[in-house]
């Protein structure tokens, strides 16, 4: 079999971001000051991927660094810290009222039960959010990017989790809802892709995969792969 494993985003993949986009919105007023300055420097790091690296810093140091730079000064790194853990332990718990999409779990195990190693990738942390959705205890790995120091697109998320799995970046199957982080990220450390798409197919998509729902994913998938 040419793919050993099937890797798969979170954030809108394994789950609906609309109801969690709703119900986040009592966080965003709380917090809406420091969330600007934590997804302008999230912005950053999206576009400059070697700054962690060369500042000899942790993925967190690093990004409070940039908040308390966007502060002005008001709040030093370690406070900047502290703000991103709060706003985090308070958005996780909003996940004990979500579900994942309807089937993904059932695809999930069938894609297992075949002989394929199942695992997750994630920009945000993956634990303890996967747990009150309901999906924990089934992946045979887990990784944040920010553990590998760099955020999607950049390759070395993915190339660390096909590592973590034992597996060649080319025997895996990337899934993910974005195309310009999870199928162009997958695809510059060597992937083949799988992009959940709603609405229109993204134009020249470079995903091998488009499916619009988890009903048929995983014989959609093992067909595939029998072509392959």
């Amino acid at each position: 079999m040419k793919i050993k494993a099937v890797i798969f985003d979170v954030d809108g993949t394994v789950y609906p971001n609309t109801l969690m986009h709703i119900m986040s919105i009592p966080l965003f007023i709380r917090y809406g000051r420091r969330l600007l300055r934590l997804n302008k420097a999230r912005h950053y790091l999206h576009a400059h991927p070697d700054e962690v690296a060369k500042a000899g810093v942790d993925f967190l140091e690093f990004q409070g660094q940039l908040m308390s730079q966007y502060s002005h000064g008001r709040y030093d790194t370690a406070t900047s810290r502290r703000q991103i853990e709060e706003f985090r332990t308070r958005w996780e718990q909003i996940f004990h009222k979500i579900k994942p999409y309807k089937h993904c779990k059932e695809s999930v195990l069938a894609l297992k039960e075949a002989g394929l190693k199942v695992a997750l990738f994630s920009d945000f942390p993956i634990n303890p959010k996967v747990g009150y959705l309901g999906l924990d205890g089934i992946w045979d790995g887990e990784l944040c990017s920010e553990d590998a120091g760099a955020l999607k697109p950049d390759p070395r998320g993915f190339l660390a989790i096909a590592q973590q799995l034992n597996v060649r970046p080319e025997e895996v199957l990337f899934v993910g809802n974005s195309h310009k982080y999870d199928v162009e990220g997958a695809k510059s450390a060597g992937m083949y892709t799988a992009h959940l798409k709603w609405g229109k197919p993204v134009k020249n998509s470079l995903a091998d995969i488009t499916f619009y729902g988890y009903k048929s994913f995983a014989d959609l998938v093992l067909n595939w792969i029998a072509s392959l």
